[in-house]
Protein backbone atom coordinates (compact mmCIF):
# COMPACT_ATOMS: atom_id res chain seq x y z
CA UNK A 1 0.00 0.00 0.00
CA UNK A 2 1.25 3.63 -0.95
CA UNK A 3 2.29 6.48 1.64
CA UNK A 4 -0.79 8.26 3.01
CA UNK A 5 -0.27 11.88 3.34
CA UNK A 6 -1.39 13.19 6.65
CA UNK A 7 -4.86 14.24 6.36
CA UNK A 8 -4.80 16.15 9.55
CA UNK A 9 -2.26 18.16 8.61
CA UNK A 10 -4.26 18.60 4.46
CA UNK A 11 -6.83 19.77 6.68
CA UNK A 12 -4.64 22.45 7.88
CA UNK A 13 -3.85 23.62 5.01
CA UNK A 14 -7.15 23.39 2.97
CA UNK A 15 -9.74 24.39 5.61
CA UNK A 16 -6.80 26.04 8.33
CA UNK A 17 -9.89 27.85 10.43
CA UNK A 18 -12.72 24.96 10.42
CA UNK A 19 -13.09 23.44 13.45
CA UNK A 20 -11.70 20.79 14.45
CA UNK A 21 -11.75 19.80 18.02
CA UNK A 22 -14.43 21.28 20.24
CA UNK A 23 -14.26 21.37 24.20
CA UNK A 24 -15.13 22.97 26.98
CA UNK A 25 -11.26 23.07 27.84
CA UNK A 26 -10.41 24.89 24.37
CA UNK A 27 -11.24 24.84 20.63
CA UNK A 28 -8.92 23.81 17.90
CA UNK A 29 -8.96 24.94 14.51
CA UNK A 30 -7.40 22.95 12.26
CA UNK A 31 -4.37 24.61 12.25
CA UNK A 32 -3.76 25.00 16.01
CA UNK A 33 -4.90 21.12 15.85
CA UNK A 34 -1.61 20.19 13.46
CA UNK A 35 0.62 22.57 15.45
CA UNK A 36 -0.51 21.23 18.51
CA UNK A 37 0.44 17.84 17.43
CA UNK A 38 3.58 18.77 15.71
CA UNK A 39 4.89 20.35 18.94
CA UNK A 40 3.38 17.72 21.23
CA UNK A 41 4.93 14.72 18.79
CA UNK A 42 8.31 16.66 19.79
CA UNK A 43 7.63 16.58 23.66
CA UNK A 44 7.44 12.87 23.44
CA UNK A 45 10.57 12.61 21.38
CA UNK A 46 12.62 15.02 23.99
CA UNK A 47 11.24 12.34 26.69
CA UNK A 48 12.77 9.49 24.96
CA UNK A 49 10.18 8.03 23.09
CA UNK A 50 10.53 7.13 19.23
CA UNK A 51 9.32 5.54 16.59
CA UNK A 52 8.71 2.29 17.22
CA UNK A 53 8.05 2.61 20.82
CA UNK A 54 4.17 1.47 22.53
CA UNK A 55 3.17 3.95 24.03
CA UNK A 56 -0.01 3.29 26.41
CA UNK A 57 -2.65 5.69 27.32
CA UNK A 58 -4.78 5.40 30.27
CA UNK A 59 -7.07 9.22 30.62
CA UNK A 60 -10.08 10.01 31.30
CA UNK A 61 -12.34 11.48 27.67
CA UNK A 62 -10.92 15.19 27.05
CA UNK A 63 -8.89 17.09 24.42
CA UNK A 64 -5.72 15.39 25.95
CA UNK A 65 -6.58 12.31 24.32
CA UNK A 66 -7.01 13.38 20.77
CA UNK A 67 -3.70 15.37 20.83
CA UNK A 68 -1.39 12.52 22.07
CA UNK A 69 -3.16 10.01 20.08
CA UNK A 70 -2.03 11.85 16.89
CA UNK A 71 1.50 13.08 17.82
CA UNK A 72 2.28 9.24 18.52
CA UNK A 73 0.95 8.03 14.87
CA UNK A 74 2.94 11.22 13.66
CA UNK A 75 6.24 9.91 15.99
CA UNK A 76 5.97 6.83 14.14
CA UNK A 77 5.10 5.52 17.97
CA UNK A 78 2.29 2.70 18.39
CA UNK A 79 -0.58 3.78 20.82
CA UNK A 80 -2.12 1.70 22.86
CA UNK A 81 -4.75 3.10 24.96
CA UNK A 82 -6.57 1.70 27.91
CA UNK A 83 -9.54 1.64 30.05
CA UNK A 84 -8.67 3.94 32.39
CA UNK A 85 -10.65 2.22 35.55
CA UNK A 86 -8.90 -1.48 34.59
CA UNK A 87 -7.40 -2.31 37.96
CA UNK A 88 -3.70 -1.78 37.84
CA UNK A 89 -2.33 -5.11 37.99
CA UNK A 90 -4.35 -6.40 35.22
CA UNK A 91 -2.81 -2.86 33.25
CA UNK A 92 0.99 -4.10 34.19
CA UNK A 93 -0.46 -7.90 32.88
CA UNK A 94 -1.27 -6.28 29.30
CA UNK A 95 1.26 -3.90 29.31
CA UNK A 96 3.87 -7.11 29.98
CA UNK A 97 2.35 -8.93 27.39
CA UNK A 98 2.67 -6.40 24.62
CA UNK A 99 6.35 -5.43 25.93
CA UNK A 100 4.94 -1.92 26.44
CA UNK A 101 6.92 0.15 28.79
CA UNK A 102 5.50 3.37 28.58
CA UNK A 103 2.46 5.09 30.01
CA UNK A 104 0.72 8.06 29.81
CA UNK A 105 -1.62 8.67 33.02
CA UNK A 106 -3.35 11.50 34.38
CA UNK A 107 -1.11 11.91 37.56
CA UNK A 108 2.68 11.79 38.36
CA UNK A 109 5.79 12.08 35.42
CA UNK A 110 8.20 9.07 37.07
CA UNK A 111 8.36 5.33 37.46
CA UNK A 112 5.80 4.19 40.34
CA UNK A 113 5.60 1.05 42.18
CA UNK A 114 1.53 -0.23 41.81
CA UNK A 115 2.73 -0.04 37.35
CA UNK A 116 5.90 -2.27 38.60
CA UNK A 117 8.08 0.31 36.94
CA UNK A 118 6.55 1.31 34.06
CA UNK A 119 7.72 4.44 32.82
CA UNK A 120 5.10 6.94 33.59
CA UNK A 121 3.83 10.56 32.51
CA UNK A 122 1.58 13.27 32.60
CA UNK A 123 -0.03 15.03 29.84
CA UNK A 124 0.68 18.05 31.39
CA UNK A 125 4.05 17.53 30.70
CA UNK A 126 3.39 16.46 26.90
CA UNK A 127 0.87 18.25 25.39
CA UNK A 128 1.92 21.80 23.94
CA UNK A 129 -0.99 23.41 23.05
CA UNK A 130 0.71 27.14 22.96
CA UNK A 131 2.63 26.20 20.20
CA UNK A 132 1.47 27.81 16.72
CA UNK A 133 4.65 26.54 14.37
CA UNK A 134 3.34 24.19 11.61
CA UNK A 135 4.65 20.80 11.88
CA UNK A 136 6.88 19.57 8.90
CA UNK A 137 5.06 17.98 5.94
CA UNK A 138 4.30 14.59 7.47
CA UNK A 139 3.59 11.08 5.16
CA UNK A 140 2.57 7.90 6.86
CA UNK A 141 4.03 4.63 5.56
CA UNK A 142 -0.20 2.82 5.23
CA UNK A 143 1.44 -0.86 6.52
CA UNK A 144 3.76 1.14 9.76
CA UNK A 145 1.42 -0.38 13.06
CA UNK A 146 0.00 2.65 14.33
CA UNK A 147 -1.70 1.31 17.91
CA UNK A 148 -3.02 -1.61 19.90
CA UNK A 149 -6.40 -1.97 21.01
CA UNK A 150 -7.98 -4.77 23.21
CA UNK A 151 -10.89 -6.67 21.57
CA UNK A 152 -14.20 -5.98 23.29
CA UNK A 153 -14.22 -9.92 24.87
CA UNK A 154 -17.83 -10.48 23.75
CA UNK A 155 -16.74 -13.91 23.27
CA UNK A 156 -13.57 -14.45 25.76
CA UNK A 157 -10.99 -12.81 26.96
CA UNK A 158 -10.40 -9.30 25.26
CA UNK A 159 -7.14 -9.87 22.87
CA UNK A 160 -4.45 -6.83 21.60
CA UNK A 161 -5.46 -5.99 18.18
CA UNK A 162 -2.77 -4.35 16.28
CA UNK A 163 -3.76 -2.24 13.35
CA UNK A 164 -1.81 0.11 11.10
CA UNK A 165 -2.32 3.68 10.22
CA UNK A 166 -3.24 2.42 6.71
CA UNK A 167 -6.31 0.07 8.23
CA UNK A 168 -7.49 2.51 9.99
CA UNK A 169 -7.03 5.35 7.50
CA UNK A 170 -8.52 3.06 4.69
CA UNK A 171 -12.09 2.12 6.94
CA UNK A 172 -12.61 5.44 7.91
CA UNK A 173 -12.39 7.27 4.43
CA UNK A 174 -14.88 4.13 2.97
CA UNK A 175 -16.97 4.80 5.79
CA UNK A 176 -17.41 8.53 4.71
CA UNK A 177 -18.58 7.52 1.31
CA UNK A 178 -21.33 5.67 2.93
CA UNK A 179 -22.38 8.38 5.74
CA UNK A 180 -21.45 12.21 4.22
CA UNK A 181 -19.45 14.10 6.54
CA UNK A 182 -18.23 17.46 5.64
CA UNK A 183 -16.15 20.78 6.91
CA UNK A 184 -18.68 21.98 9.42
CA UNK A 185 -19.92 18.81 10.31
CA UNK A 186 -19.40 18.00 14.03
CA UNK A 187 -19.14 14.29 15.34
CA UNK A 188 -19.54 13.97 18.67
CA UNK A 189 -17.02 11.76 20.51
CA UNK A 190 -19.72 9.28 22.83
CA UNK A 191 -17.60 6.22 22.42
CA UNK A 192 -14.58 5.80 24.42
CA UNK A 193 -10.52 6.59 22.74
CA UNK A 194 -9.74 3.41 23.65
CA UNK A 195 -12.37 1.68 22.03
CA UNK A 196 -11.69 1.29 17.62
CA UNK A 197 -15.24 2.80 17.15
CA UNK A 198 -14.23 5.59 19.05
CA UNK A 199 -10.95 6.18 17.66
CA UNK A 200 -12.26 6.05 14.21
CA UNK A 201 -14.43 8.74 14.96
CA UNK A 202 -11.20 10.87 14.76
CA UNK A 203 -10.25 9.66 11.68
CA UNK A 204 -13.77 10.09 9.73
CA UNK A 205 -13.44 13.84 11.35
CA UNK A 206 -9.82 14.70 10.60
CA UNK A 207 -9.93 12.62 6.78
CA UNK A 208 -13.47 15.12 5.81
CA UNK A 209 -12.73 17.97 7.74
CA UNK A 210 -15.56 18.07 9.74
CA UNK A 211 -15.08 18.92 14.09
CA UNK A 212 -14.90 16.16 16.73
CA UNK A 213 -17.08 17.30 19.81
CA UNK A 214 -15.96 15.99 23.26
CA UNK A 215 -18.73 16.19 25.91
CA UNK A 216 -17.45 18.05 28.93
CA UNK A 217 -17.42 16.17 32.78
CA UNK A 218 -20.99 15.53 34.00
CA UNK A 219 -22.82 16.71 30.42
CA UNK A 220 -25.34 14.96 28.59
CA UNK A 221 -25.16 14.28 25.58
CA UNK A 222 -28.32 16.34 24.86
CA UNK A 223 -26.58 19.19 26.58
CA UNK A 224 -23.03 18.37 24.12
CA UNK A 225 -25.51 17.94 20.81
CA UNK A 226 -27.31 21.70 21.92
CA UNK A 227 -24.34 23.09 22.63
CA UNK A 228 -21.76 22.46 19.37
CA UNK A 229 -24.29 21.89 16.86
CA UNK A 230 -23.58 18.12 16.38
CA UNK A 231 -24.84 17.06 13.52
CA UNK A 232 -23.04 12.83 13.55
CA UNK A 233 -23.28 10.88 16.36
CA UNK A 234 -22.29 6.85 17.54
CA UNK A 235 -24.74 5.03 19.67
CA UNK A 236 -25.09 1.78 21.31
CA UNK A 237 -28.42 0.30 21.21
CA UNK A 238 -28.68 0.76 24.75
CA UNK A 239 -27.77 4.64 24.54
CA UNK A 240 -30.14 4.71 21.37
CA UNK A 241 -33.26 2.84 23.41
CA UNK A 242 -32.87 5.47 26.54
CA UNK A 243 -32.98 8.58 24.13
CA UNK A 244 -35.88 7.80 22.35
CA UNK A 245 -37.86 7.07 25.49
CA UNK A 246 -37.05 10.96 26.25
CA UNK A 247 -38.68 13.66 24.75
CA UNK A 248 -35.80 16.50 24.99
CA UNK A 249 -33.32 13.29 23.75
CA UNK A 250 -35.92 12.24 20.63
CA UNK A 251 -35.91 15.75 19.75
CA UNK A 252 -32.34 16.57 19.62
CA UNK A 253 -31.57 13.19 17.46
CA UNK A 254 -33.89 14.27 14.78
CA UNK A 255 -31.87 17.31 14.46
CA UNK A 256 -29.18 14.76 13.23
CA UNK A 257 -27.71 14.07 9.79
CA UNK A 258 -26.79 10.64 11.02
CA UNK A 259 -27.10 8.11 14.18
CA UNK A 260 -24.61 5.31 13.39
CA UNK A 261 -26.06 2.42 16.50
CA UNK A 262 -23.51 -1.34 16.70
CA UNK A 263 -21.54 -2.65 19.35
CA UNK A 264 -23.84 -5.33 19.81
CA UNK A 265 -27.14 -6.98 18.71
CA UNK A 266 -29.90 -4.45 17.89
CA UNK A 267 -33.24 -5.22 18.68
CA UNK A 268 -35.23 -4.96 15.32
CA UNK A 269 -37.96 -3.20 17.50
CA UNK A 270 -35.66 -0.48 18.73
CA UNK A 271 -35.27 -0.14 14.91
CA UNK A 272 -38.56 0.01 13.29
CA UNK A 273 -39.24 2.57 16.59
CA UNK A 274 -36.36 4.41 15.24
CA UNK A 275 -37.96 4.79 11.94
CA UNK A 276 -41.10 5.34 12.58
CA UNK A 277 -39.95 8.28 14.42
CA UNK A 278 -37.78 10.00 11.64
CA UNK A 279 -34.06 9.20 12.85
CA UNK A 280 -31.41 8.93 10.20
CA UNK A 281 -30.59 5.38 11.49
CA UNK A 282 -27.71 3.85 10.06
CA UNK A 283 -26.64 0.25 11.66
CA UNK A 284 -23.54 -1.17 11.58
CA UNK A 285 -21.65 -3.94 12.47
CA UNK A 286 -17.94 -4.23 13.39
CA UNK A 287 -14.80 -5.61 14.99
CA UNK A 288 -11.60 -4.72 16.28
CA UNK A 289 -9.68 -6.39 13.98
CA UNK A 290 -11.01 -4.48 11.12
CA UNK A 291 -10.56 -1.10 12.31
CA UNK A 292 -14.15 -0.22 13.24
CA UNK A 293 -17.08 -0.89 10.22
CA UNK A 294 -17.62 -3.94 8.72
CA UNK A 295 -20.96 -3.60 7.17
CA UNK A 296 -23.41 -0.78 7.25
CA UNK A 297 -26.59 0.37 6.11
CA UNK A 298 -27.20 2.85 3.03
CA UNK A 299 -28.77 6.13 3.42
CA UNK A 300 -32.86 5.43 4.04
CA UNK A 301 -32.13 2.03 3.81
CA UNK A 302 -34.52 0.05 6.09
Amino acid sequence: MADITCPLQAASIRIPEAAAILSSHREYRYKDYDACIAATAQRLSKAGIAEGDLVAIALPQGVDYPILLMALFRLGAVACPLNLKFPSQYMLDILKKIACRSMVVPYGTSSTTTLGGIQTFSPRDLVDDDDDTPGDSTDFEADRPAAIILTSGSTADPKAALLSYGNLHVNAERANTNIPLVPGDCWLLSLPLYHVAGLSILFRAMLSGAAVAIPGHNESTVETILKYGVTHISLVPTQLYRMIRDDESLIALKKLKAILVGGSAIPETLVKQAHRAGLPLYTTYGLTEMASQVTTTRPAEE
